[in-house]
């Protein structure tokens, strides 16, 4: 198949309309895969749900004017459909569309995309180890972690009220150390200093009875009297996966290959030490996903090299909730 954009339009939107409308396994197999391995047609698919929620907001707009003031809606210009008419392929998801029978991304997330939901409820937590830091468990220094229950990664350290700082819930709070670990190569001078914990979604579909649509992280993030002329970022990460915990190192590294889903939010440390900043992150499930990756991060902005020692550089009150789609695009996932 060509590489130029356009070409990639009708197979992408067969492919989907397949997979989110008849619950074809096969066409979301394949058009995972094809989104995995070209980044153009990550980006045409893009587009194309932008589209696809440009027309649906439309049409609503139009619904609603209608059911306030008939004249009106008499009155107003219909939307072009030009614009979403390029090729046969999205004759199906269009005519759904009109019939307000089109769930915007219904199906489970394709490699990673994260379309918000204003209608999405405050969601069920989600158990996870440790998400405030008050216990007397230090986090270890070695990479990604190869068991659930564990907080691993850079190294880190548990600290309590620091340099102006003071944890936002209870006595302790996570400080960044460095950017590396025991298992760094020599010489290497990573910017980034990280944290992740590996969760265990089967016990977590287990305690909740039920399956799991939606997932976010969110993080709390502070500094104190940080480097000078040093700007950084704050991050967090989710990864789902299928396989053992013992594999999640692995699948870090190879996350582009082997990820089901996958979001990730960053944003500059705002250098208030007195106000916390609150970052999160969403995935939809896949149903064969097992394990959930967390991550949490702590990113020097601008090219090296890097020290591999930090300022001070804090996190505090990780959750994960479980937040459900109505039950009407419930039926329609995977």
């Amino acid at each position: 198949m060509s590489d130029e954009a356009p070409h990639f339009e009708p197979r992408l939107l067969t492919l989907l309309h397949r997979a989110r409308e008849e619950g074809d396994e096969k066409a979301r197999a394949e058009l995972n895969a094809v989104l995995r391995e070209n980044p153009v047609a990550r980006g045409v698919m893009a587009r194309l749900l932008v589209d696809e929620q440009t027309l649906v907001a439309s049409l609503r707009e139009k619904g609603i004017v209608a059911l306030i003031d008939p004249a009106a809606a008499a009155r107003a210009p219909m939307v072009s459909m030009s614009r979403f008419s390029r090729s046969s392929g999205w004759r199906p998801l269009a005519s759904a569309a009109a019939g307000l029978a089109i769930g915007l991304c219904s199906a489970t997330l394709v490699y990673g995309f994260v379309l918000h939901r204003g209608h999405l409820n405050a969601g069920t937590p989600v158990a996870m180890t440790d998400g405030g830091f008050e216990s007397s468990v230090e986090p270890a220094a070695e990479f990604v972690p190869s068991r659930t229950g564990i907080w691993s990664g850079d190294f880190a350290t548990l600290s309590e009220e620091e340099m102006g700082v003071v944890p936002l819930e209870g006595k302790r709070m996570l400080k960044f150390l460095r950017t590396d670990n025991l298992f760094s190569p020599p010489g290497v001078q990573p910017s980034a200093g990280e944290l992740w914990q590996v969760v265990d979604l089967a016990a977590a579909r287990a305690a909740l009875g039920r399956e799991l649509s939606v997932i976010e992280v969110s993080a709390q993030f502070n500094q104190g009297p940080g480097i000078v002329g040093e700007k950084l970022a704050f991050g967090v990460g989710l990864l789902a996966f299928f396989g053992a915990a013992s594999d999640a190192p692995a699948v870090w590294r190879e996350r582009h290959e082997l990820a089901l889903a996958q979001a990730d939010k960053k944003e500059l440390a705002d250098d208030l030490p007195n106000g916390w900043q609150r970052l999160s992150a969403q995935i939809t499930v896949p149903r064969e996903a097992n394990l959930l990756l967390v991550q949490l991060r702590v990113v020097r902005q601008g090219k090296g090299p890097h020290s591999p020692e930090l300022g001070t550089y804090f996190a505090d009150d990780v959750q994960l909730r479980a937040l459900d789609l109505p039950p009407a695009e419930t039926a329609n996932r995977r």
